[in-house]
């Protein structure tokens, strides 16, 4: 499997990224005005807190979390530090990463629900993310019903065998 290996890659190219938001913090860190810019780079970090995920996911099947993304980037979590990963950039990549695996996730799927709970989501995007993952997940449990009702899933042809 070329798995590992490409995953190594990924974790070699985040080196670079560190490099990159190492200036951006330093950059920041003195104007102390990081929150205000945050939309600049939001995009980006959703981006990269997808990547992260998915290359802890590939490696591990676990759910990466927010001090794990902040320590692969080389950014802080708590506001008060300067350039840090923000919870709804946080999130924002993992509803991604978790749109892009087409295999079942219910135990990440039962983090999602968990997590979301706690929080009052309002009409944004992240709100918007997360009503698309229940939609599709919602997608999937149907196949996955319409699958077994017709006989065509793995435990019913493993029981025919018998």
């Amino acid at each position: 499997s070329q798995v590992p290996s490409k995953c190594a890659k990924a974790k070699e190219l985040f080196c670079t990224v560190r490099t990159h938001l190492g200036e951006l913090k330093n950059k920041f860190s003195i104007l102390h005005s990081a929150s205000r810019f945050h939309e600049h780079w939001r995009f980006v970090l959703q981006r990269l807190v997808f990547l992260a995920a998915f290359v802890v996911y590939l490696e591990s099947a676990s759910l990466v979390t927010r001090n794990e993304v902040a320590q692969i980037l080389g950014i802080e979590v708590v506001r008060e530090k300067g350039f840090h990963l923000d919870v709804e950039d946080y999130l924002a990549g993992v509803l991604i990463m978790a749109s892009e695996l087409t295999i079942p996730f219910s135990i990440i799927y039962d983090y999602f629900l968990d997590g979301f709970r706690l929080l009052n989501l309002k009409n944004d995007p992240l709100r918007k993310r997360y009503d698309g993952l229940k939609y599709d997940v919602k997608k999937i449990e149907e196949v996955v019903y319409d699958l077994s009702i017709r006989g065509m899933t793995k435990e019913q042809e493993a029981g025919g065998d018998k």
